[in-house]
């Protein structure tokens, strides 16, 4: 479907896109990044699940969520932190030294890298 869509967009704008987003006529809840090419229905909330979306694809920011799926989520099989490195996302590491982060210009001195209170995130961030 990835392949399709580009193939689409090169067709119809060669060298003149960057994203591509899919609105799907559907009330059911959807919505996902590949690259940059997300889709999402027209369930409730779906303009801010957009923007979200949209955060995926064209500036390829990754989720920062306290665990994977959230604390209050009963998905537990995907409460885990990735082991090697996630280039793919601007955002997102698993160094802590601050001399080697991807966005060391932008820290605020004297705020501790990770800024989460957790280590693993198995266990939520007591913070509110």
């Amino acid at each position: 479907m990835i392949l399709y869509l580009h193939n689409t967009l090169d067709d119809l704008m060669p060298n003149l896109w960057q994203v591509g987003g899919v609105v799907v006529n559907s009330k059911v809840y959807s919505a996902f990044a590949q690259g940059d090419i997300f889709w999402i229905g027209i369930s409730s909330g779906w303009t801010d699940i957009a923007l979200h979306e949209l955060g995926h694809a064209a500036f390829k920011l990754g989720d920062e969520y306290e665990s994977w799926m959230g604390c209050k989520s009963s998905e537990t099989s995907q409460n885990y932190a990735p082991t090697d490195e996630p280039d793919w996302w601007s955002n997102v590491t698993t160094k802590t030294d601050k001399r080697i982060l991807k966005w060391r210009h932008l820290l605020t001195p004297g705020v501790e890298v990770p800024t989460m209170i957790n280590k693993n995130c198995n266990e939520c961030d007591p913070r509110p």
